[in-house]
């Protein structure tokens, strides 16, 4: 048995860099598909020498012991296969737990929002890749990806969702950290808090956010804008349960004591 016996790897890669990496993994025992434009495969291929009747040693050096297979990503069926293997593969990871898949499931993503910038589901798919980085429990890369789906799209379905994501991400992140990195990243998740309420105030978990943001501002002595953040906190209606509503008064009241 070898050490990657098992693990099916998706190769997107052309010419050296991604094929000398992917071939590594083949011969660890991985099982490599590569995937070739149906117009000619690689352009590696023919190149140093290569022909229509023969691989050029170059390609030959790269990408033995894998399997081939030709999709055009051009077309929308390839769009479609793309999209399909993408979220196969992280059906697989969240059913087997293998970092591996997770892996996989987050390069497919990462591709189809590199290769096709113009799509109408780019939203969707970046909060897919959030998702899997967070089950495999990357959280800081998980953070980025939320944070992106959440604020860099026009308004879609994940919006909300995606930004109060973030925050999760941002607590999973912070439990891995020490010291004053562990310091800088807790102020960034203030932020990010700040951030979310006031984007989505309508969401069923803002006045939690505000309320604990305004709590994290004393905390860090930051006492003029946790008085800001705990008399929104008040303002806000419906009015907040009472514990909210005791926590945020201390806090209002703090420059006056």
């Amino acid at each position: 048995s070898t050490a990657l016996n098992g693990v099916r790897i998706l190769d997107l890669t052309q010419f050296e860099a991604g094929p000398s990496c992917t071939e590594v993994l083949a011969w660890l025992g991985a099982e490599v598909v590569k995937v070739e434009n149906p117009k000619g495969g690689e352009p590696g291929r023919l190149s140093f020498g290569g022909s229509a009747e023969q691989e050029s040693t170059y390609f030959l050096l790269f990408n033995a012991n894998k399997k081939s297979v030709t999709i055009n990503l051009k077309s929308e069926r390839g769009l479609a296969i793309v999209k399909e293997l993408a979220r196969h593969y992280h059906a697989v990871a969240q059913k087997e737990k293998k970092p591996a898949e997770y892996q996989q499931a987050a390069r497919l993503y990462r591709s189809y929002l590199n290769w096709f910038p113009d799509e109408p589901d780019l939203a969707e798919t970046n909060f897919l890749l959030a998702e899997a980085l967070y089950e495999s429990k990357q959280f800081g890369e998980a953070t980025a990806e939320y944070e992106r789906t959440a604020y860099a799209y026009p308004s879609h379905a994940r919006s909300a969702e995606a930004a109060y994501a973030v925050l999760l991400a941002y607590d999973a992140q912070e439990k891995q950290l020490t010291g004053a990195e562990q310091a800088a990243w807790h102020a960034k998740s203030v932020e990010s808090g700040l951030k979310f309420a006031t984007a989505y105030p309508t969401h069923k978990e803002a006045s939690a956010v505000l309320t604990r943001t305004a709590k994290e501002l004393f905390d860090l002595k930051d006492l003029d804008r946790a008085v800001t953040v705990a008399q929104q906190v008040l303002a806000l209606q419906p009015a907040v349960d009472a514990a909210k509503r005791r926590t945020v008064n201390f806090i209002s009241k703090c420059l006056f004591l």
